[in-house]
C-alpha cells in the first residue's frame, strides 16, 4: 500500500512504532465515543494496529496514519479496512483525527483521498462508511466525500447508519 499526500496531510501506511499516537486516540473518551464507545488499554491499541498492519497484507488496503505534512505530527488514522456487514465483504472508508485537530477539515481531507485511491488504484466499485447516528461531524464528512445514506444496520451490536457511494468509473470486466 502506497503512501499518498495531499495538501496538508501524509498518508503512509501503519507501523509498529505508531502505538504511543494509536494508544493516544484509542485512550481518548471523546475520540471514541462513537467508535467503540470505550477506550482501550495500551495492549488492545497493539492489538488493534497489529490488525492494522496485517490488513494490508491480507486485503492490500487497510488504514493509513495520517501526518500533518508541515510538522510530521501524527494526527489520527484514516483509509480503507475491510468489514464484512451482515455477512458481506464490503470496504470502509474510515477516518478517526485526535481530538485537537478536530474541525479542521483533515478527515474530510483523508476521506476524499482514501475514495480517490479506492477508486482509482484499486478499481474497487463501492466504498461505504458505518457510523453512528448521533456522530453528526462524520456523517457531515461521508456526504462531503459524496457518499449518501443507504439504510440503517446493526453492526458489531452498535445501530449504524450505512452510508454508500458507487464508483463514478465503471471497472473493466
Amino acid at each position: 500500500m502506497r503512501a499518498l499526500e495531499t495538501e496538508r496531510l501524509y498518508l503512509r501506511p501503519l507501523k509498529r512504532d505508531d502505538l504511543e499516537g494509536v494508544h493516544r486516540m484509542h485512550s481518548d473518551p471523546e475520540t471514541v465515543r462513537f467508535v467503540s464507545g470505550r477506550t482501550k488499554s495500551r495492549q488492545e491499541s497493539r492489538e488493534w494496529l497489529e490488525w492494522a498492519i496485517d490488513s494490508y497484507e491480507k486485503h492490500g488496503h487497510g488504514f493509513w496514519a495520517l501526518e500533518l505534512a508541515a510538522s510530521g505530527e501524527y494526527v489520527g488514522h484514516a483509509g480503507l479496512p475491510a468489514q464484512v456487514l451482515e455477512g458481506i465483504p464490503e470496504t470502509e472508508t474510515a477516518y478517526w483525527v485526535s481530538r485537537d485537530h478536530w474541525g479542521r477539515g483533515l478527515a474530510t481531507e483523508a476521506a476524499v483521498a482514501s475514495r480517490d485511491y479506492g477508486f482509482g488504484e484499486l478499481g474497487l466499485d463501492r466504498l461505504i462508511s458505518i457510523i453512528h447516528p448521533e456522530n453528526l461531524a462524520s456523517r457531515r464528512v461521508a456526504e462531503k466525500t459524496g457518499l449518501r445514506v443507504e439504510r440503517p444496520a446493526i453492526h458489531k451490536g452498535f445501530d449504524v447508519v450505512i452510508y454508500a457511494v458507487e464508483s463514478r468509473t465503471p471497472t473493466a470486466r
